[in-house]
């Protein structure tokens, strides 16, 4: 991201007030824009973050590739969050082994993948492997709308 720069030069009494006040509306101005674009992309950062996790689900019915989805909320701040999760209702019925899965539980049980590149910690290996994609996206989008 790139950084702010700004030269105050000060001329007379109640000039550093000004310059501050002035520099200091400008930052607020900033980061509300900032918090805006991020409210704006959170859902869309989210769905790649699903797309990813999709790729290493294990896939034996389909009820827990299906099971994927991303729901907005708004914070207890007022901001925007956006969820990924799996299981609940699918297309191929109702999933409620999708922590199980994820978790690899119990130990000492662990199921023979048929996919290669799929298997526990979906969700976690699907996030990062989408963390450089979000990047580009993210300073993308910042340097389209924050002015």
């Amino acid at each position: 991201m790139a950084f702010v720069r700004q030269t105050i030069f000060v001329k007379g009494p109640g000039g550093t007030r000004e310059a501050v006040n002035l520099m200091l509306s400008n930052l607020e101005s900033f980061f509300d824009d900032v918090d805006a674009v991020t409210d704006e992309i959170a859902e869309e950062l989210a769905k790649v973050v699903l797309y990813e996790s999709q790729l290493r689900v294990p896939k034996d019915t389909g009820a827990l590739l299906g099971s994927g989805k991303v729901t907005v909320q708004p914070t207890k701040r007022g901001k925007t969050a956006a969820v990924v999760s799996f299981g609940g209702d699918s297309p191929s019925g109702y999933v409620d082994y999708a922590l199980f899965v994820h978790e690899d539980m119990p130990r000492g049980f662990t199921k023979s993948y048929t996919t290669p590149g799929t298997g526990p910690k979906y969700l976690e290996i699907g996030a990062n492997a989408a963390l450089p994609k979000l990047k580009t996206m993210m300073v993308t989008r910042y340097r389209e709308k924050v002015k």
